[in-house]
């Protein structure tokens, strides 16, 4: 979590290698309402990160992403534990243990400014169906991934997989000013492959042996993007 030290020290800080600055904005009352945001050596702002206490929902025809919390919990776990939804992921959760050791990698995550996770609900029902997030956010180079997106079985097919997609592409480059959006996908999950081309996503590599898991060994990593000037597609 962020103090009042912290805050000072990095809204000063050089951004490293590109001769950038990293300003932050608080309130008198404390840090809680961090914005952060990168400014190229020109002052020209190019990316807005939104701040670890914010409340952004993303909205759609039939799903809406709301700030994961640990209020999520209990319905995640109804939706979440089906070993058949980490079949080609580098970590397995098929307990309600390793479910909340996940949830609190992604909250931390979240509050360090790394990541943007989202539990996924249904505008009808508000019922939970899954979760996602922006991750590996780098300010600095305009860029962030979406991924970590997990959605229960039963909607599988449903095409809410795609209507989530959008809404963070969209609020990726409409608003937070990304020049660049990554995907990954284990080499040998053909089904999210073909997913993420369907949405426009360029194939660009596969990284070998990319990324280790205790459970399944040395995995190769397919890797895709969508640029700024792609989108919308």
């Amino acid at each position: 979590m962020w103090d009042c030290a912290g805050l000072t020290a990095l809204c000063h800080a050089r951004g490293a290698g590109s001769g950038g600055r990293i300003v932050g904005r608080f309130n008198r009352e404390g840090c809680g309402k961090v914005r952060r945001s990168f400014r190229h050596p020109k002052g020209k702002l190019h990316f807005q990160l939104p701040s670890r206490t914010s409340n952004v929902e993303l909205t759609g025809q039939r799903v809406r992403l709301v700030p994961l919390v640990w209020a999520h919990l209990p319905e995640l776990c109804d939706v979440a534990l089906d070993p058949e939804l980490w079949r080609y992921t580098v970590r397995s959760v098929e307990t309600r243990e390793e479910l909340v050791d996940y949830l609190t990698q992604a909250i931390k995550d979240g509050e360090a400014g790394t990541a943007i996770p989202y539990a996924i609900t249904l505008i009808e029902t508000g019922e939970i169906v899954g979760t996602t997030r922006f991750n590996h956010i780098e300010p600095q180079h305009n860029r962030l991934e979406i991924g970590f997106t997990l959605i229960g079985l039963k909607w599988h097919g449903s095409g809410i997989n795609r209507e989530i997609k959008h809404l963070m592409l969209d609020h990726a480059f409409n608003t937070m000013g990304c020049q660049r959006v990554e995907f990954r996908a284990s080499a040998d999950n053909l089904r999210s492959r073909r997913a993420l081309e369907k949405i426009g996503a360029k194939f660009e590599a596969i990284f070998r042996n990319f990324m280790y898991s205790p459970a399944k060994g040395m995995r190769d990593v397919a890797i895709y993007s969508i640029l700024a000037e792609e989108w919308p597609i």
